[in-house]
């Protein structure tokens, strides 16, 4: 009896063993490989002027979170981990999805900007029950243009390990911009970090979505969008990312353009006490900055200090108890002032995060 339950026992592990090698190869073999640019064709209704001649713009940032960390959502790996879901949800009923969907669409209607810099939108993902939603956000705002550049396209994410009858799954996800003037160009420029073998089959490319738009100044407006890496113990990847775009946004200034950096920067910007939002608890990440030192002092971080922009998604949304930070802003080149910034504080509603929008002045 004892030696059948070994040999049960030892099946199960082996079979065990042959399903996380089975995962590894597969993700192995289909692992994307994007190169460092690539140019990025956007969609573009007929009217759109094609050149920049008032000097106001407005711009907003929010990460939409794949319509599925809505506050009455939660998920399970920032607790849990890989292995088990443990009661957390892997994804949404379908229901929410649409309805974040439909409310995100109604947000940015009613508080529209000229530019709008959107962060994890899925175009075809389990997540969110395949639905095409940047499809809808196009269709929705059909006079702006458009531009998709991936950044987590994988077409299966394995975990939670133990449950692989519900596993996370394939996903297609990236950064989104809209815009109501016409780009000139817009590049997708592959970020330099990357998590070890085989943790990064399973993990976004980050990139940056790098928008560049004439103005009657006979400067570009150029304009990013940006999510950097989270899970990044120490900051080592973050810091690699920042020098990579210290390296693209200095040159463009110093040829006399103006220049706007926003999105998700999974960071605080630089002297923001990084645990203001933390009601008491743990931080939701290790509290990190950006270096103070890394952009030169003319250059301006613009953030709206009273209002979060995140909160844990470990657990469902509850106000004055879950743990909050800010790490969703601008940078801005000293040709550039900023007149106004808003954060918008929704109560996550619909999003993990909450929006900020930006006017500023082009000098």
């Amino acid at each position: 009896m004892i030696k059948k339950v070994a040999k049960l026992l030892f099946a199960l592990f082996f079979i065990f063993l042959l399903y996380i090698a089975g995962g590894i190869i597969h993700g192995t073999i289909y692992d994307w490989h994007p190169e460092e640019k690539i140019s990025i064709s956007p969609g573009l209704p007929n009217d759109l002027p094609a050149i920049i001649s008032d000097s106001t713009i407005s711009i907003l940032t929010w990460n939409l979170g794949y319509a599925g960390l809505s506050a009455d959502c939660d998920i399970f790996y920032p607790k849990q981990g890989r292995m088990m879901s443990k009661g957390r949800m892997i994804r949404p009923e379908k229901s929410i999805s649409e309805r974040n969907i439909r409310e995100g669409i109604n947000f940015l209607k009613e508080h529209s900007a000229d530019i709008m810099l959107l962060q994890e939108m899925d175009i075809e993902s389990k997540r969110s029950h395949y639905i095409p939603m940047n499809a809808e956000y196009q269709k929705a705002f059909s006079k702006y243009g458009s531009s998709f550049a991936s950044n987590f396209k994988v077409k299966r994410v394995p975990t939670p390990v133990l449950e692989p009858w519900r596993i996370y799954g394939a996903v297609h996800s990236g950064l989104a911009t809209f815009f109501n003037i016409q780009p000139s160009e817009i590049v997708r420029h592959q970020l330099p970090a990357k998590h070890a073998w085989p943790d990064r089959i399973f993990h976004l490319d980050r990139c940056l979505s790098v928008h560049r738009f004439p103005t009657v100044w006979k400067k570009d407006l150029v304009v990013i969008n940006l999510h950097n890496s989270a899970f990044d113990k120490g900051g080592k990847m973050k810091a690699l990312e920042m020098e990579y775009l210290k390296a693209i946004v200095i040159p463009e200034y110093e040829k006399g353009n103006y220049v706007v950096v926003g999105g998700d920067w999974n960071q605080s910007p630089p002297y923001f006490p990084a645990d203001k939002f933390d009601m008491g608890k743990k931080r939701i990440g290790p509290g990190q900055n950006i270096d103070v030192e890394l952009f030169p002092a003319d250059w301006s971080w613009i953030f709206d200090p009273l209002v979060p922009t995140i909160r844990s998604s470990s657990e469902k949304y509850v106000p004055k108890e879950t743990r909050q930070g800010l790490i969703d802003f601008f940078l801005i080149s000293p040709n550039c002032r900023a007149i106004s910034v808003k954060g918008f504080d929704e109560q996550y509603k619909y999003s993990d995060h909450q929006p900020v929008k930006m006017e500023l002045i082009l000098e």
